[in-house]
């Protein structure tokens, strides 16, 4: 789930930086979330290749920009071991309707469905708090689909040919 970059309502750098969250899933495995660093860009952008088949994800240069803006939160989460296994871009939206937004949630494929998405999605939304918030997300994607809504939120609309000819986006809002 690719998407445009914005910037961040009032979290500062500082508590970006010092963010953490953990979260325990289903086979008592702690997760660590926290701000990307930047020796750990090339292995994002790898992260990102893996991780989003059709499109390849965001590449090297663009998750170096992210992370020189500093405007969107830019997460990554770790197993015990400290092995990125995931990542998370979230930023807030400001104008008539201000809103948090999922811009990005990659979990590395052999880390899936053991609460790393979970865990990034609730450090993202911490770390852009906000009324209301939106992702896209490709309609072919079912465990992302789920995850989401397991997590509150709901399809809102859908976008013909977002993620390429025939590959539909489901807008996603929570609320």
């Amino acid at each position: 789930m690719n998407g445009v970059q914005g910037g961040v309502a009032s979290t500062s750098r500082a508590t970006l930086g010092a963010m953490r969250a953990r979260a325990v899933d289903a086979a008592h495995v702690e997760i660590q979330v926290q701000r990307a660093r930047l020796g750990e860009l090339p292995a994002l952008a790898r992260l990102q290749r893996r991780g989003f088949a059709h499109d390849r994800g965001y590449g090297l240069l663009t998750c170096c920009m992210l992370w020189c803006a500093r405007q969107p939160a830019l997460l990554v989460a770790r197993d015990t071991a400290g092995q990125l296994v995931g990542m998370a871009i979230a930023d807030r939206r400001h104008g008539r309707t201000p809103h948090g937004r999922i811009l990005n949630l990659c979990v590395a494929p052999e880390h899936r469905q053991r609460g790393y998405g979970r865990a990034l999605l609730a450090a993202a939304e911490r770390a852009v708090p906000a009324e209301r918030y939106v992702l896209m997300v490709d309609q072919k994607n079912q465990p992302a689909i789920a995850l989401y809504e397991a997590q509150g939120y709901l399809i809102a609309g859908l976008e013909p040919n977002y993620y390429g000819r025939h590959r539909h986006g489901l807008l996603m809002q929570k609320g």
